[in-house]
């Protein structure tokens, strides 16, 4: 038997008792990473829609400008309504999905206890 032998084994039993705890964590961080793309997304989008109605404020010249610019407002409104409401879609799907997959990672540790205590 080599010295190295106990040292092995317990590299074996430590890599397999961490694994789940690495699997959570790249699940952590994919979901994050998710996030944040989506709020990226958003941010830009926002800031465009927010610039556009800078834009449209600043070429106003007279009172038949102004009236097409209030007329326009609906529109806009809308359109941010409409964003607001797809990117909440989008949180929580990606929350669901993480829920999930969570859970299934929550299973298969169980399992894999269950199975060693038997």
């Amino acid at each position: 038997m080599s010295n190295n032998k106990p040292f092995e084994l317990f590299n074996v039993d430590a890599v397999k008792m961490t694994a789940p705890v690495r699997e959570f964590n790249q699940l952590a961080v994919s979901h994050m990473e998710k996030l944040v793309a989506l709020n990226l997304e958003s941010a830009k989008a926002y800031a465009e829609l927010t610039l556009a109605q800078l834009k449209a404020v600043s070429e106003v010249q007279d009172l038949d400008g102004l009236q097409s610019l209030v007329g326009r407002q609906n529109d806009m409104v809308k359109q941010v309504g409409e964003k607001l409401a797809a990117d909440a879609r989008a949180v929580v799907e990606l929350n669901k999905t993480f829920n999930m997959d969570v859970q299934k990672l929550a299973k298969e540790g169980l399992s894999a206890v269950s199975a060693k205590a038997a």
